[in-house]
């Protein structure tokens, strides 16, 4: 129901339509003649069936590369795509298996009962490390890093945009951050990778019955802290890419097309 009232152009939401207006921008289609809503009518109500023994493919769809919602998700701390991503996992549970077994971590150590953090999670910062030591080395199979899928600090846009934005911070801190205004008398959480004039060093933070501003504050001074004793902060290599450009990179591909180079964007 919800993709037939997006298709159609009578029906969509303002937010729908929106999200089109970025794409064409951010994927450099857009025109100041030809702009016109494209939109598709239906008729009958909608239900769900089996795939017809003498269906044709009219074309593929792929969605943008799941690094860059990974990195959308991350920057943004959207809770909704979090949830979304878990469920392709098979849901919380689902999720906490794959890290306990590919970390090694204890499952009394990471207890989820939500993907995006919402609820009462029980992780201990053991075994929270233990995960971005493993993050860090699965990501390097693909040649990433932290920043290609989290948000660099006064760089990227996002809840990371205001901390570490000095001249002598911006871009030496790629982390997620972790915030319940109302769970354990507030919590707040900052977990990921400094970079320092010596080296790379993991860090990770939980605060809990407290403000969150307090505790914001705290995590800043800490890192910065520690950066000091490794030689000072020092930036990474990075180049920073807005998201909306990140999320225009999908492809239709039609039958005939298939084995091809040749795509439509």
């Amino acid at each position: 129901a919800l993709l037939a009232a997006t298709m159609d152009g009578a029906k969509r939401s303002v937010a729908a339509s929106r999200a089109w207006q970025n794409y064409l921008v951010n994927s450099g289609k857009f025109s100041t003649t030809t702009n016109a809503f494209p939109g598709v009518s239906f008729s009958g109500g909608v239900y769900v069936q089996s795939i017809p023994t003498n269906s044709r493919l009219l074309f593929s769809h792929e969605s943008t590369p799941i690094r860059e919602i990974l990195k959308t998700t991350l920057c943004y701390s959207n809770n909704y795509l979090a949830e979304r991503l878990g469920d392709m996992l098979g849901g919380a549970y689902a999720v906490a298996r794959v890290v306990q077994q590919n970390a090694q971590v204890s499952p009394a150590e990471f207890i989820l009962q939500s993907s995006s953090g919402l609820g009462i999670n029980r992780v201990t910062p053991r075994a929270m490390m233990s995960l971005l030591q493993t993050l860090r080395k699965e990501l390097a199979r693909y040649k990433m890093t932290f920043a290609d899928i989290m948000p660099v600090a006064g760089i990227d846009k996002g809840t990371l945009e205001r901390r570490f934005d000095t001249d002598f911070s911006r871009g030496s801190v790629v982390g997620k951050t972790g915030t319940l205004g109302e769970t354990d008398g507030g919590a707040s959480s900052l977990c990921g990778e400094m970079q320092t004039r010596a080296g790379k060093v993991l860090f990770v933070i939980f605060n809990q019955h407290g403000s969150n501003a307090r505790f914001r504050s705290f995590q800043n001074n800490l890192v910065s802290l520690i950066q000091g004793q490794f030689g000072g902060a020092a930036p990474i290599a990075y180049t920073a890419t807005s998201l909306d450009r990140r999320l225009a990179r999908t492809r239709i591909t039609y039958p005939d097309m298939i084995g091809r180079d040749r795509m439509v964007q």
